[in-house]
C-alpha cells in the first residue's frame, strides 16, 4: 500500500496552490471565450463630402449604411455603446456619372474603435449624380382639412401665412417645377371662430429639398354663410279669437324651417320666441276654414311654416240665459 500513500501525498502536497492554479486556468478560459471574435451589423449615417460649390448630390444613396463588422466582443460592445455613428465619403475626386466603390479600409479608419474590421458594407457602391443647386422664393399654399362649424365656411383664399413666402433650395430640375410650398393640413374641426396655428411645410422630395423657414404661422378666417335648420313641435299661437268663441287650430303644433345667416339661425334655434308661428282668427267668420299659418318677422331670417295651411275652428260660446 506504499504506492497509494505516495499518490495521496503527491495529490495533497501544495493542494492550495494547485487549486489556485486550476481556478486561474478556468478564469482565463472563460475570459478568452468571452472576448472571442464575433461578427455583428451596425448602422451608420452616410455623410457625403466634396460636393462642388453650386452643385447638389442627387444620386440614389440611402441616408444610413449597414456595416458588417468583425472583432473581439469587448470591442464590438464598446462601439455599440457609442451613439451617432457616422461614415464620411469624399466625392471630390469623382465626376458626375462615375461609379464610387466603398473602400472598406478607409471606413475602418473612421471607426471610433480601431481594432474592428469592416467585413462588408451596404451599399457597397453607388453612382455619383449631381445637379446644379437652385434657390427660389415661393409662396406658401395653405392646406385645409375638415369642415367649419354650421353656418361658417373656410377656404384657402380666406387664410393668410406669416411669412407669405419661403426660400426653397434643391436640384434645379425639382425646384423649377414648383409653383408653391404647401403647409401640413390645418384641421378646421367644426370651428366657429377664426383659427391661428403654427404648421410645418411639406416638401415633395424631402431628402433633396430644403426650405427656410420650415414652418409658418397661419390664420384662417371664417366666413359666415346661410344655414337651414328645422324646428319640430312648435306650438301655433292663437290670435284674434272673438271673446264669445273658442278657437282652435289643427294641427296645434307644426314644424318650422329657419333659413339665414348662421349666427342668427343658431340664436333663434337655441331659444325660439313665443309666437314664432301663429293663427290669426280676426278675419275668420266661418265655423271651420282652412287658413294660412302666419310667421313672426325675424330680421335676416326666413321662416317657413310646415304645413303652411291648417284648419281653423271657431265654436261660439252659448249665451247666458236671461234672468227672470
Amino acid at each position: 500500500m506504499g504506492w497509494l500513500n505516495s499518490v495521496r501525498n503527491a495529490i495533497t502536497r501544495n493542494l492550495g496552490l494547485k487549486l489556485l492554479a486550476l481556478l486561474l486556468a478556468v478564469v482565463a478560459q472563460v475570459m478568452v471565450h468571452r472576448d472571442g471574435t464575433k461578427e455583428e451589423d451596425f448602422t451608420a449615417r452616410l455623410r457625403l463630402l466634396g460636393v462642388p460649390r453650386g452643385d447638389i448630390f442627387v444620386g440614389n444613396v440611402p441616408e444610413f449604411a449597414r456595416l458588417h463588422l468583425r472583432g473581439r466582443r469587448v470591442a464590438l460592445a464598446d462601439l455599440k455603446s457609442q451613439t451617432n455613428l457616422e461614415i464620411s465619403v469624399d466625392l471630390s475626386a469623382y465626376r458626375n456619372g462615375d461609379r464610387l466603390v466603398m473602400e472598406l479600409r478607409q471606413i475602418e479608419q473612421q471607426l471610433p474603435v480601431r481594432t474592428l474590421e469592416v467585413a462588408a458594407i451596404e451599399p457597397s457602391a453607388f453612382d455619383v449624380r449631381m445637379e446644379k443647386l437652385q434657390v427660389r422664393t415661393l409662396p406658401v399654399e395653405i392646406a385645409l382639412s375638415g369642415e367649419a362649424g354650421p353656418g361658417f365656411r373656410a377656404t384657402p383664399k380666406l387664410a393668410t401665412s406669416d411669412p407669405p413666402v419661403v426660400q426653397v433650395a434643391g436640384p434645379a430640375s425639382l425646384v423649377n417645377r414648383l409653383a408653391s410650398i404647401k403647409t401640413t393640413p390645418i384641421d378646421l374641426a367644426w370651428a366657429e371662430k377664426d383659427l391661428t396655428a403654427v404648421v410645418k411645410l411639406v416638401l415633395p422630395a424631402e431628402r433633396l429639398l430644403s426650405v427656410k423657414p420650415d414652418e409658418v404661422k397661419v390664420t384662417v378666417r371664417l366666413e359666415e354663410i346661410d344655414m337651414t335648420r328645422t324646428l319640430v313641435g312648435v306650438p301655433v299661437l292663437i290670435k284674434g279669437c272673438p271673446v264669445d268663441a273658442h278657437c282652435s287650430v289643427d294641427p296645434p303644433e307644426i314644424a318650422v324651417r329657419v333659413e339665414g345667416p348662421g349666427t342668427a339661425v343658431r340664436k333663434l334655434v337655441a331659444k325660439p320666441p313665443e309666437g314664432l308661428v301663429f293663427a290669426e282668427f280676426a278675419s275668420v267668420s266661418a265655423a271651420e276654414k282652412h287658413e294660412r299659418i302666419q310667421t313672426a318677422p325675424v330680421r335676416g331670417v326666413a321662416i317657413t311654416a310646415m304645413p303652411a295651411i291648417a284648419k281653423f275652428t271657431v265654436v261660439r260660446k252659448a249665451a247666458d240665459a236671461p234672468k227672470p
